[in-house]
């Protein structure tokens, strides 16, 4: 009998608790991978923004075959000059920050195991292949959640500041030429998203295959209630989400509510900002972080994602899909999803018709139903753990 294939995941965040779409993320590539027949070790980087909180974490996995590493991410002023000056990405170079025993005890780790095989799962965890001694034989995989430099170049032509907008370049230029660099020097790339697998695969040199994030879920009937209650649920850290709802709430939401008073929108999601009066607006709620997101979405019904930059995917749409809701969304937030479910979700980035898309599916029962069976079929069809395990087989023999 040939033995285990022994194989590091190695984390660049807790994937429990499920906090983000990150978190999630890795979660569904660690339950996929724990379903296969090999010799499994975790390596997880744990920040003051997603500690290890080990009662979150189930009974069922091996704590002698896992590693928790605490890395100091926090920003403080003199990081600045670091960012300034430096050739590395800032965003990674934070990831690397820890105690020299750390480095040690992650080195002995790695070299205990001498695995056969690593997954990279985020790109905050490939700072660690330089800390290592990768030997030639052990064949390494990068699961790439997003085009990082991408996001960077997005914030980049938004921002007005001549010093931001100066800081922003420079690190998209460190950040694009690390991630060419990375995607060259694995031996494979495993896309989260169809998009981000056709930039990564212009590259010569680069294999990337296209691999959806297994949803493993409860597979819902559609649940949508009447009068339908809108929501957003998202990580407000992630800037991105801020401006997007910044924008559903100033320029979208008075439309709606000038036709509908007694409609409602529903925030929620973690390190929720202080200093806004989202609250304050006619018709909305603000819930800031939930310990469990499953309560909250069964109360809800339409899923707004009012995404403007970034890529990867949206966890959170096959989230509300999970439940049985249904989903409204600009262009960029369905970037990333199958072509078959991206069809069957209405978007739009002007104001006047996003609000149009809102108000029609407040009024139209029917359409509601119908648009929610499509999408949900549509999500059953190409994230459902059974349909994508096979395909993480042979991605896996391969190597």
């Amino acid at each position: 009998m040939a033995p285990k294939k022994k194989v590091v995941l190695w984390c660049s965040k807790p994937p429990y608790p499920a906090q983000d779409g990150g978190s999630r993320a890795i979660q569904s590539t660690l339950k996929s991978l724990q379903q296969l027949d090999l010799e499994l070790w975790v390596v997880c980087l744990s920040t003051y923004k997603h500690p290890f909180l080990p009662e979150k974490w189930p009974k069922e996995i091996d704590q002698e075959r896992l590693l928790i590493v605490p890395v100091h991410t926090k920003v403080h002023w003199w990081m600045g000059f670091k960012m300034l000056w430096s050739t590395s990405p800032f965003q990674l170079w934070r990831f690397g920050r820890t105690a020299k025993n750390q480095k040690a005890k992650v080195r002995d780790f790695w070299d205990a195991i001498s695995p056969d095989l690593v997954i990279w799962d985020g790109l905050p965890a490939t700072w660690w292949r330089k800390m290592l001694k990768i030997a030639p034989q052990v064949k390494e995989i990068y699961r790439s959640h997003n085009v990082e430099h991408s996001v960077y170049e997005a914030l980049w032509q938004r921002k007005k500041n001549p010093l931001q907008k100066a800081l922003l370049l420079k690190e998209n230029r460190r950040l694009c030429a690390y991630e060419e660099e990375l995607w060259k020097s694995v031996d494979e790339v495993w896309s989260i998203s169809e998009v981000d697998h056709q930039e990564i695969s212009q590259h010569k040199g680069v294999k990337s295959t296209y691999w959806p994030t297994p949803y493993y879920g409860q597979f819902s009937k559609v649940s949508i209630g009447e009068p339908i209650r809108f929501f957003h649920l998202g990580a407000m850290d992630w800037k991105p989400n801020r401006a997007g709802v910044e924008w559903l709430v100033k320029e979208v939401w008075p439309l709606v509510i000038k036709v509908i008073p007694d409609a409602t929108l529903h925030l929620a999601g973690k390190a929720f900002p202080k200093d806004v009066d989202w609250g304050k607006q006619p018709g909305i709620s603000c819930y800031g972080e939930l310990d469990e997101i499953g309560p909250f979405i069964s109360q809800m019904d339409v899923l707004i994602v009012p995404v403007w930059e970034g890529s990867g995917i949206r966890i959170k749409i096959l989230e509300a899909l999970d439940f049985g809701k249904l989903v409204l969304s600009t262009p960029v937030g369905l970037e990333g999803l199958s072509e078959e479910l991206k069809a069957t979700i209405p978007s739009t980035n002007k104001p006047e018709e996003f609000a149009h898309l809102m108000l029609r599916l407040y009024q139209n029962p029917k359409e509601r139903e119908h648009t929610a069976t499509l999408q949900q079929k549509a999500y059953w069809d190409n994230y459902s753990p059974e349909k994508l395990m096979n395909a993480l087989k042979i991605m896996l023999h391969a190597h």
